[in-house]
């Protein structure tokens, strides 16, 4: 009696995660975002600009909170006193995982671009290189990353910019091994010619 009820308890277990996978998958497959990274058209720029109203604007990014909130704290149209408050989100422009925000305001008529990252920071990589780089370094490819993506209900960036982001890293990393690997010989050889290893 007891083996019966086990083995009818694992049977309702495995339904269970079978038809909760099902409806995950059916579910990202059907999500506006999921549907978007298949329709979006990348202009020559490599750039797509999306999202055209803000009842469209769905999904989730990557964004530098406090660059955001900085931007936001920052907007004031002088001779009108105008804030955040006062303006209408008109578009987005998406670059990868990078972001432009673009609005209007409703007072003075005054443009206003809120960047999801600070594109002059020359310090950290941008949000499209790290997260290459972050794919790189765990043995993840494109098709992990898509994945990865969708899960978070996020738009992902193109296999095109993907492969050229890949191309860099790829080109970084060498250039550090080589660096290192000649640096470590110049090493190697001076602590020879110390122990007079060498003539």
């Amino acid at each position: 009696m007891h083996r019966n009820n086990t083995n009818d308890l694992n049977a309702a277990e495995s339904s269970y995660n079978d038809n909760f996978t099902f409806q995950i998958k059916s579910f990202f497959a059907s999500t506006p975002v999921n549907r978007m990274l298949t329709e979006v058209i990348e202009q020559e720029n490599n750039s797509s600009e999306i999202n055209s109203s803000f009842d469209s604007l769905d999904g989730r990014r990557l964004v530098n909170i406090k660059y955001i909130f900085e931007s936001i704290q920052s907007i004031k149209h002088q001779g009108f006193d105008c804030t955040f408050r006062d303006l209408e989100f008109t578009k987005e422009k998406r670059k990868g995982f990078c972001s432009t925000f673009c609005f209007t305001c409703k007072v003075c008529g005054s443009k206003e671009n809120i960047n999801s990252e600070n594109p002059s920071d020359n310090i950290n990589i941008n949000a499209n290189m790290a997260v290459v780089s972050a794919v790189v370094n765990t043995g993840q490819g494109y098709t992990q990353l898509e994945e990865f993506a969708a899960t978070l209900n996020m738009p992902v960036i193109s296999n095109r910019m993907y492969q050229e982001m890949h191309s860099k890293v790829f080109h970084y990393t060498h250039k550090m091994a080589l660096e290192g690997m000649l640096l470590a010989g110049k090493e190697e050889g001076r602590l020879a010619i110390e122990r007079r290893d060498v003539d």
